[in-house]
């Protein structure tokens, strides 16, 4: 739900922020190229840019530092 503590988002806190930054460097990187993102080509642009940083030791770090996994009772 929207609004709850980051360590019931643990995609949010670690995975979603990677992909952010990498759209941003992507969209700079097209910028320098002077290649323009519109709605026929953002799909693949982001894309891309997601499953180039999203990987298993990601999401694995994502919930470890959240304290869901491995279980953390403080």
């Amino acid at each position: 739900p929207p609004k709850c503590l980051h360590r019931l988002h643990p995609l949010d806190v670690a995975a979603f922020a990677t992909i952010q930054a990498e759209w941003k460097e992507n969209c700079m990187r097209c910028t320098k190229k002077n290649i323009t993102i519109d709605r026929y080509n953002i799909i693949p642009h982001y894309s891309y840019g997601a499953r180039s940083c999203i990987k298993p030791e990601l999401i694995k770090r994502a919930f470890r530092d959240t304290g869901i996994y491995p279980v953390n009772p403080d």
